[in-house]
């Protein structure tokens, strides 16, 4: 398979790293390997961040110094260079990341702006994925604004649920701030049947977000998400958000995710980084991603349930037994819904934690469990 648009990088992988990193040429074949990196050099989607599109390379210099890769094949096909218009650069970024997943290659996209979360998602078109369900990570979002117009900052989530053919099952917006958030937003993504979970809720117990994380598809992270003391490289950062560490545990949860395929990282603007300090943040949250990757137990969704421990919970409430699935392999946990309930059977496994199978001893019904079940019956 041959990758189009693309170019090499400026910086090269050290010597070290060659058990691990291959630079992309046409010698070799791309279907041999797990992740694929691709920088995407673009920044007219949020053009108040101008410097983002000179992102990826600098990412790059911090992540080919960290040590202790594990030995999964990477490879890293360069960037994708600006296109004469939007338009073109998101039609390549789209058209290489759609090529990637044909192969089964987990892309990790090195933004650009955040509005390329519409390419990454259309790049699952005419896969092997009916739904999908894209988690995005950032301090603010917004909806409820005019289609028609190119893809900016402020319209993109509209574009992004509007697209067509629409795929979108679940959209979770992870860690937004509330005065950051108009009313109708919220009303939008409520009727939308989406989730919106605060960044208070998320740093109350960061473990609990392993479930969110573990049912998306796709994941867009934006710098902007980070507190500005650990992350300053954005045009407009905010004192409030999340902390390097936190952010390096959401994304090692995506990377030990069976289900999880690509995931980007966006709006990274080296004009604004000191000391190449959220260079590196990003650099060590892709590191902790291949690391999740390396470890993937493989218990979802191809389910033997000889594999699991299975737990029956009688509810008063609702009439009948709650039905939960634990994983041999990797301890994790699972709802299952009742077969004659449920629309589309890829769904019917609901990632819970061990904290939804205490509730439901004590006859309460999990948050998860209802959303779930509203959503597929």
């Amino acid at each position: 398979m041959q990758l189009e648009y693309v170019t090499a990088s400026e910086v090269a992988i050290p010597d070290y790293l060659s058990e691990s990193f291959v630079r992309y040429n046409d010698k070799i074949n791309i279907e041999d390997f797990t992740l694929g990196i691709i920088g995407m050099e673009e920044f007219r989607g949020n053009e108040a961040n101008l410097g983002c599109e000179s992102g990826p390379d600098a990412i790059r210099r911090q992540l080919f110094q960290l040590k202790n890769f594990p030995k999964i094949k990477i490879i890293d096909a360069g960037n994708i260079k600006m296109g004469v218009s939007y338009k073109d650069s998101h039609f390549a970024l789209k058209s290489t990341l759609h090529e990637m997943l044909k192969a089964d290659i987990i892309p990790i996209v090195l933004g650009g702006d955040k509005t390329l979360l519409c390419a990454q998602q259309e790049a699952y078109y005419n896969l092997h994925f009916p739904f999908i369900n894209i988690l995005q990570i950032d301090e603010k979002f917004k909806m409820g604004n005019d289609v028609d117009e190119e893809i900016t900052a402020e319209n993109y989530l509209d574009h992004l649920v509007n697209q067509e053919p629409n795929l979108i099952f679940n959209f979770t917006q992870l860690g937004y701030q509330s005065y950051f958030v108009d009313a109708l937003t919220l009303d939008i993504n409520q009727k939308l049947g989406f989730e919106n979970i605060r960044l208070g809720e998320v740093k109350e117990d960061i473990k609990e977000t392993e479930p969110i994380v573990r049912d998306c598809d796709l994941l867009a992270f934006n710098v902007s998400a980070l507190r500005q003391a650990d992350a300053s490289a954005y045009h407009q950062p905010t004192p409030n958000g999340f902390s390097a560490d936190e952010v390096c545990q959401i994304v090692r949860y995506a990377g030990l995710s069976d289900r999880l395929s690509s995931i980007g990282f966006y709006d990274f603007n080296p004009k604004y980084d000191q000391q190449n300090q959220t260079a590196q943040i990003v650099a060590q949250a892709i590191w902790y991603f291949i690391k999740g990757v390396s470890e993937r137990k493989k218990d979802y969704p191809v389910v033997n349930e000889s594999d699991f421990n299975i737990y029956i919970v009688s509810s008063k409430e609702i009439g009948y037994d709650i039905t939960f699935l634990k994983s041999k392999k990797s301890d994790r946990w699972w709802i299952k819904l009742p077969d004659d309930h449920v629309k589309y059977k890829s769904h019917q496994l609901v990632p819970c934690s061990y904290k939804d199978y205490q509730m439901a001893l004590q006859d309460e019904i999990p948050t998860r469990w209802w959303k779930a079940y509203n959503k597929l019956v």
